[in-house]
């Protein structure tokens, strides 16, 4: 409680601790520094005026659609995601509860804007750094279709676009590489390795509110 009063009004982001990079005390002990999913409903009951506490998941994985296959960034969250900051046009829909109760195969590809008009980059986009899920909408509109996550069959239900860099109202533009979204407990279950995947988050996402 007294690390979110002294943060003020705004984002933090709670991080794992690791080895060297905090105090050793009974906590770390107990949890050898991870985060898990009891941590964000913990930190929810506790600040309930909280506007949000989105755990996350992160992965990397070959996603495939039709004979295209490229490795993409992925990101497991809960609805929670949405409720700050959203700064995308979204065609079909987003995750919600039920996908991330039934762990449903289910995702949300994120298409990036155009770079901005003054980014020295522009000219070589079309080149060296076109939109992966763009060379996908080259081919057909993948909404609806099924892509293949890791061997894993995902139905896209949403196509979330974001909008061109100089309209982008975020400090930090093109920040955010994860291409696949999928439901939170989806990621765990069939896309992350660890032992203890199924209860282990990565960061949680805190909005404290204006």
């Amino acid at each position: 409680r007294r690390g979110l009063e002294l943060s003020g009004p705004g984002r933090m982001e709670l991080e794992a601790t690791a080895p060297g990079g905090g105090f050793w005390d009974d906590e770390y002990e107990r949890t050898k520094g991870k985060l898990v999913m009891a941590d964000a409903e913990a930190i929810g009951r506790e600040f309930p005026e909280l506007p949000m506490v989105a755990p996350r998941v992160e992965g990397w994985g070959g996603v495939a659609i039709g004979d295209m296959r490229k490795d993409m960034a992925l990101l497991g969250v809960t609805p929670e995601f949405a409720k700050r900051d959203w700064i995308y046009t979204v065609r079909g829909r987003f995750l919600n509860e039920t996908d991330l109760r039934t762990f449903s195969k289910v995702c949300v590809l994120v298409q990036k804007g155009l770079p901005g008009k003054k980014s020295w980059w522009r000219k070589y986009y079309a080149d060296y750094f076109k939109d992966p899920i763009d060379k996908i909408f080259q081919r057909s509109d993948p909404l609806g279709q099924t892509v293949v996550v890791n061997r894993t069959a995902m139905t896209v239900v949403g196509i979330l676009r974001e909008p061109d860099e100089d309209d982008d109202p975020r400090w930090f533009k093109w920040g955010q590489n994860q291409r696949v979204i999928l439901p939170l407990t989806t990621m765990q279950k069939y896309l992350t390795d660890s032992e203890d995947r199924m209860d282990r988050v990565d960061d949680i996402q805190i909005d404290t509110g204006e």
